[in-house]
């Protein structure tokens, strides 16, 4: 799917990034990469079905490895590059990776483990002068083939300090989740998307990442994560969507009240006074009249803006409101790393306040046991639901009954086939960045 792209639209820009100003990738001249360093891996000795991981903080380099290593034959591991060096030694242990991506910055999180096994763990630093000659190794003419049913990645989602549970994830769980976002009319290949957040969450691996490159679409990445970067980038670059989360939606909705707040005071409530107005008008009647009122606010994100999608964890229909009040569109979707992870979104002609959206056409959702109100556990059942839980097949065999996945997400379907998320059954805490805590973690923690 990568390949088609590359030529259909091979001098097509696939990344910006800031580097001592701004520099550009084209689709050519990543895919020559991803060749090189698939063929310095297999040089290497990577075989068919080993794990390689990645540690390391988003960057062309990061998205090189990961197709690099599917290239290779290999089942790709991403981890946070955040976790400390126990908990990074712990995921590496229980994956088996002889084979880590990193950078300076993780290096140290990664010795002990390298250190502790007998045979070699080959070391790949994105950050070292070496790694030229990585990305420069004279390609192969042959590479393993992958079929569709067999895993390439492993997502750990929990087990940081106890036992690790990593999310088996197929070529084609990935690859029908990424055709039903395409299928959707969402994105397109002239669509410039600014990645935000870490590559190793699979929403943001599928939105930011796997959709945009199958399309033939830009990735930009900011100078940093600061304010005024993320605004520079996306007026500089011309973005025109933001792979978001709630937190962050909070955070841009909260600046633009309070740029509102320290202006004048009858300014400052005349303003208000309208944006209660346009919220209404655009809720009742779909009527835009935001993007003209607050001119400035979109100007300062770049004329060409188009929507903020939303997910990882559930939004706050107060802040959808005043984004789409502001003149912003917001779209809301939901899913899960065992789902790959989108399985609804909101029609961009027909979004619902509070509303996680409709299920995508090859996705079957239903809810287990409804009480009378209509809540219970939300069940999915599609092509993108995971393999199962990397040697662990009664943690598997608890959440997939007869091909449905048990999601352990209470919610509710509406009249309109709106599904509404209303809460957890299972014990785990989402913040609204979209990290997942899980107590018995957080428990071993406290009784150490």
């Amino acid at each position: 799917m990568f390949f088609s792209a590359v030529q259909a639209y091979p001098d097509n820009v696939i990344f910006h990034y800031f580097q001592n100003g701004w520099k550009t990738v084209s689709y050519r001249d990543f895919s020559n990469a991803v060749i090189s360093t698939a063929s310095f891996l297999l040089n290497s000795g990577l075989k068919k079905g080993d794990r390689a991981a990645i540690i390391s903080g988003n960057g062309k380099e990061w998205c090189t490895a990961y197709f690099a290593i599917i290239m290779a034959g290999g089942i790709a591991v991403p981890i946070d590059s955040q976790l400390g060096p126990d908990e990074t030694r712990n995921l590496l242990e229980d994956s088996g990776s002889k084979t880590v991506f990193h950078s300076q910055k993780t290096l140290e999180n990664i010795k002990a483990y390298a250190d502790s096994l007998p045979a070699p763990v080959l070391l790949i630093n994105f950050d070292s002068p070496e790694y030229t000659s990585v990305a420069g190794t004279a390609p192969l003419d042959d590479f393993p083939e992958n079929d569709p049913e067999e895993t390439a990645s492993i997502i750990y989602t929990s087990g940081t300090t106890g036992k690790p549970k990593g999310v088996m994830l197929t070529h084609k769980n990935f690859c029908s989740d990424a055709l039903a976002v395409i299928e959707a009319g969402i994105v397109t290949h002239n669509d410039n998307i600014l990645a935000v957040l870490p590559l190793h969450h699979t929403y943001a691996f599928m939105c930011s990442f796997l959709v945009p490159a199958f399309l033939g679409a830009s990735i930009t990445y900011p100078r940093s994560m600061k304010g005024p970067d993320l605004m520079s980038a996306m007026r500089d670059r011309d973005v025109n969507i933001l792979i978001g989360v709630p937190q962050l939606l909070d955070i841009i909705r909260n600046g633009i009240q309070d740029r509102m707040k320290g202006l004048p005071g009858p300014v400052s409530y005349l303003l208000t006074k309208v944006h209660g107005i346009s919220g209404f008008l655009r809720e009742r009647f779909d009527i835009n009249i935001g993007r003209i009122v607050f001119r400035s606010v979109h100007s300062a994100m770049g004329k060409g803006f188009r929507f903020f999608t939303s997910g990882g964890a559930r939004l706050d229909p107060m802040i959808f409101k005043d984004l789409e009040a502001f003149g912003f569109t917001v779209l809301e979707g939901y899913g899960l790393t065992e789902t790959s992870p989108v399985v609804t979104f909101n029609p961009v002609s027909k979004r619902k306040p509070g509303s996680a959206g409709k299920p995508f056409s090859s996705v079957e959702i239903r809810i287990h046991n409804p009480s009378a109100a209509g809540e219970g556990e939300i069940e999915i059942k599609g092509p993108m639901v995971m393999k199962g839980y990397y040697k662990n097949e009664s943690a598997t065999a608890e959440v997939i009954k007869d091909g449905w996945f048990m999601s352990g997400d209470l919610g509710v379907i509406d009249k309109d086939g709106y599904l509404f998320i209303t809460g957890r059954l299972k014990e785990v805490i989402v913040l609204s960045s979209g990290k997942n805590i899980y107590p018995e973690d957080v428990e071993k923690l406290y009784l150490a």
